[in-house]
């Protein structure tokens, strides 16, 4: 995961409410436990999520996960790559992807 990722992860943790956790599956019954403690767990969610997700169990974690990188935008995808351009001029004159490399001055 790059820094811009992990910042913007923590954007999103941050601004998660009790509907996306209900509604993700993320909460429910005091982290899958209702007997476990009278705590306010959305309350305590929303107050602090860092140190409310390293408390929930794995199961819970997982779900958190998956809502916070639906909402991450797509990771770029690498453009204008060494060989690119000789891939396509390959494809549109038929010839050989070596020698369209060496035609594109790719060698």
């Amino acid at each position: 995961m790059t820094a811009a990722r992990f910042h913007n992860a923590l954007r999103i943790l941050l601004s998660l409410d009790g509907y996306d956790l209900i509604n993700a599956g993320v909460a429910d019954q005091n982290w899958g436990t209702a007997e476990a403690s009278e705590r306010d767990q959305m309350g305590a969610f929303l107050e602090d999520p860092a140190r409310e997700a390293l408390r929930m169990p794995d199961a819970n974690f997982d779900r958190l996960m998956e809502l916070v990188e639906s909402r991450q935008p797509p990771a770029p995808v690498a453009t204008n790559r060494p060989g690119d351009q000789a891939s396509v001029y390959a494809e549109e004159t038929g010839i050989d992807y070596a020698t369209a490399l060496v035609h594109c001055n790719m060698d």
